[in-house]
């Protein structure tokens, strides 16, 4: 299984998360580049299961997929962020 993330902004900055709606993909989320806060947070994204470039898995459940998902904060010393999501 392979979910592939996107990073933007400094890595110091407080965490915003984005998970797309569908269909859609975590390459939206350049679109909050527009914003004039753009460097006061940093914004990570990821393309879920069988969008983008991540696999498609077909027994995913919205719990396995949170988990999958805190296994990457945990990954990346992330213990706290914000999150939006469609």
């Amino acid at each position: 299984k392979r979910l592939r993330f996107h990073e933007w902004g400094p890595i110091d900055k407080p965490v915003i998360l984005l998970v797309h709606g569908f269909p859609g993909s975590g390459d939206h989320a350049k679109l909050i580049s527009q914003t004039p806060y753009w460097n006061s947070f940093r914004l990570i994204s990821m393309d879920r299961p069988g969008y983008g470039d991540s696999d498609l898995q077909k027994k995913i459940t919205p719990i396995i997929f949170a988990q999958q998902i805190q296994e990457f904060l945990i990954a990346q010393q992330i213990e706290k962020f914000s999150i939006i999501s469609v």
